[in-house]
């Protein structure tokens, strides 16, 4: 395994193939609240004046937490891996600003199932880079979401 970027194990690795471990499932589940979190407070500061602004407040304070940790645990990337970690926060700043812009032009109800196509990207990515598709009943089970997404969407224009 290189530093950074784990290698393709039998397709989803050790964990993953037997289960997955819980402490995974709980990083997980905290990853979505803070994310849900930080979707509620931009909704709330939608009308802040400028991107720019909202973006640095809202990662400021978190920058300034993990900061000491990040110091304490530093060990220099190796060669390649500098550009993923560069890729990497530039997908991470665009996922904050996006949807920041979004809060500004349109409502929760109406963007919240625009969320659930982080599925298919997911699923996308994935056979893109590591050539791994999920299983069947997972796609059934993404499939349920997007139609739930889908009749949410008409019931919210037809009501609207």
């Amino acid at each position: 395994m290189r530093r950074g970027l784990p290698r393709r194990a039998g397709g989803h690795g050790a964990g993953a193939a037997r289960g997955g471990s819980l402490l995974a499932y709980g990083y997980a589940l905290l990853g979505t609240f803070c994310y849900a979190l930080v979707m509620t407070i931009n909704r709330r500061l939608r009308h802040e004046a400028g991107v720019a602004r909202l973006i640095l407040w809202s990662s400021l304070p978190g920058a300034l937490v993990l900061a000491p940790f990040a110091v304490a645990g530093w060990v220099p990337p190796a060669g390649p891996d500098w550009l993923f970690l560069a890729l990497n926060g530039v997908l991470a700043g665009g996922g904050t600003i996006c949807p920041a812009l979004a809060f500004r032009r349109a409502s929760a109800a109406q963007l919240a199932p625009l969320e659930f196509s982080a599925l298919l990207w997911a699923v996308l990515a994935d056979l893109a880079i590591w050539g791994v598709l999920p299983a069947p009943m997972t796609l059934a089970g993404a499939a349920i979401v997007v139609l739930g997404c889908v009749m949410s969407q008409r019931a919210h224009r037809a009501h609207g």
